[in-house]
């Protein structure tokens, strides 16, 4: 049986990953934000705290980067860190008020900003409904490390 990158899925997501990162940074950066703080802030639930070791996992990055992150999200006064409520040695990260409402806008201008992609013109919706299904699965496995 013969090998190809091209029958990889992994191997398409990262090459198609690495063709749209400029543009994710693009976003960011009109939003004085870095990559790393966007996905952070996108990847926090309203009224759901986050433990930060699970956001390090979630964002894909060591746990020390993730405390650097963290601090700058609690300096842009987005975010609130606290100690667990079962273990004080697990800090959680909540969106506070400002956070919530950033998050929002982001959401929708998240949108507008990849329906002026050429790209997006091309994906169909059932390439969508597959990503998300990938997705959901990714996180859940995400969140039993």
């Amino acid at each position: 049986m013969k090998h190809t990158l091209d029958e990889n899925p992994l191997w398409l997501i990262w090459s198609l990953s690495s063709h749209l990162k400029h543009h994710i940074a693009d976003f960011s950066e009109q939003h004085n934000l870095s990559p790393s703080q966007l996905h952070a802030l996108l990847l926090l639930q309203p009224d759901t705290p986050v433990p930060m070791n699970q956001l390090s996992c979630l964002v894909g990055c060591d746990p020390s980067y993730a405390t650097g992150l963290v601090d700058k999200l609690v300096a842009l006064d987005l975010v609130t860190r606290q100690e667990s409520t079962q273990d004080r040695r697990i800090k959680t990260l909540t969106l506070n008020t400002q956070g919530v409402v950033l998050r929002a806008d982001l959401i929708q201008q998240f949108g507008v900003f990849y329906k002026d992609l050429p790209i997006s013109k091309h994906i169909p919706n059932t390439l969508t409904s597959e990503l998300k299904t990938l997705s959901k699965i990714t996180l859940e496995i995400s969140r039993t490390k």
